[in-house]
């Protein structure tokens, strides 16, 4: 699929600064990530990733939306949707466990995606990174409690 127009690197730092994840970050630290992160399209109804493979991939949404589910008894059941400026698969590849659901792009949908290696690699060059990520990721979580 055409990616269309793409967003340069100070056009990804600055969207980038917008999503949960990482706006705690300074553009210096977002700098790496928006340099090494590959953009792709996503036709609707396409999988960005199944429920059970290894998680190696962080994607943030750019334009379009997506559902996550997952599959009980057989059936998938639709978790959440999920738009512009958000992000998944951040704890699969913290985690270096199979995810935990599938996402299904419902429209034409652009991503951001970083690789786990990269991630791993800027965590583990940058802690500053690493502990911003940490405080943005517990606030999620304390929001879903």
């Amino acid at each position: 699929m055409e990616t269309g127009r793409t967003l340069g690197i100070v056009e990804r730092v600055l969207f980038l600064r917008e999503v949960p994840l990482f706006r705690l970050l300074e553009p210096e630290d977002l700098e790496p990530i928006a340099a090494t992160a590959q953009e792709r399209l996503h036709a609707a109804g396409e999988f960005l990733c199944l429920e059970g493979e290894i998680g190696d991939e962080l994607f943030v949404l750019v334009d379009g939306s997506v559902e996550v589910s997952k599959t009980v008894d057989g059936e998938a059941h639709v978790l959440r949707r999920l738009e512009a400026r958000e992000h998944l698969g951040e704890l699969a590849i913290l985690r270096e466990q199979p995810r935990s659901a599938s996402v299904r792009a419902l429209t034409d949908t652009r991503t951001l995606t970083l690789s786990g290696d990269a991630l791993r690699a800027i965590l583990e060059d940058r802690p500053e990174v690493a502990l911003a990520m940490l405080a943005s990721l517990a606030e999620r979580m304390s929001s879903l409690a």
